[in-house]
């Protein structure tokens, strides 16, 4: 018999994903996207001028998603919304591209302390982890998204 604390699931996954008002459930690990300039290098009379050039975001990485309301297709669902492997005609980005928020909870796993707006986000890959036959590990699936932009909530926006 095993002694000791059952752990609460809400403080393992601090993380909410909501998609366009639907909660898509709740994560562990989730990769912020990186916000940065590119440099661009102008020739002075003694020296080099650095100037900000274009706004670069990188992808946001989900990972250990236990699923909400909306089931375990999701993903999938707009992966193959963006392209039909049958006969490779792509949609226009307008109708796959798609707003969301990520959620950072509290310990207490209800209380919201940060929120991230990411808005025309798609979703770029869908990986497993290694499968072994030899391992009891689950399968780990992580979701990768790239976007046009977001916005930490509370502070400014940052436009394009």
């Amino acid at each position: 018999m095993i002694h000791g604390e059952v752990s609460d699931v809400r403080k393992s996954y601090r993380w909410g994903i909501e998609v366009e008002g639907l909660e898509i459930g709740y994560a562990q690990k989730v990769k912020i996207p990186d916000v940065e300039f590119a440099e661009t290098t102008h020739g002075g009379q003694y020296l080099d001028v650095k100037t900000p050039g274009r706004m670069k975001f990188s992808d946001i990485e989900i990972e250990k998603l236990m699923r909400g309301t909306e089931g375990d297709s999701w993903a999938w669902d707009k992966f193959l919304g963006e392209q039909d492997p049958a006969t490779g005609v792509a949609t226009p980005p307008s109708e796959h591209y798609f707003d969301l928020y990520i959620l950072h909870y509290d310990f207490d796993g209800k209380t919201i302390i940060d929120r991230w707006l990411v808005k025309g986000a798609w979703v770029k890959k869908i990986a497993y982890s290694d499968n072994d036959r030899k391992s009891d590990d689950n399968i780990i699936e992580t979701i990768t998204l790239a976007s046009l932009y977001y916005v930490r909530e509370g502070l400014s926006l940052i436009h394009i």
